[in-house]
């Protein structure tokens, strides 16, 4: 079995991930934004039953791009390991 990283594609993976990661957190603090507008409306158990539901599930997207993010620097730092892995060998065995 073989297997063939490539470096580049890794990075532009994990940018990607970043990118969709800070843009779940934008619009999740847009949301959050018209929920507040949304929730002055309400009164009550209503209001309570809005906010305990909109609040956890914000925090459970937050986690998971928070997660998405933490997975992409690793790639990122893991791309630049392969490169400079590959920057050894090609010196090593070719002397470059």
């Amino acid at each position: 079995m073989d297997l063939t990283i490539d470096p580049d594609r890794l990075a532009e993976t994990a940018a990607s991930g970043l990118a969709t990661a800070t843009a779940i957190v934008e619009s999740l603090d847009a949301l959050a934004g018209a929920a507040g507008d949304l929730r002055s409306r309400w009164e009550g158990e209503a209001q309570s039953a809005f906010t305990r539901r909109s609040s956890a599930l914000d925090a459970q997207w937050r986690l998971h791009a928070g997660t998405l993010r933490l997975a992409s620097e690793r790639a990122a730092r893991l791309a630049e390991e392969y490169r400079r892995a590959d920057a050894d060998g090609a010196r090593a065995v070719l002397g470059l």
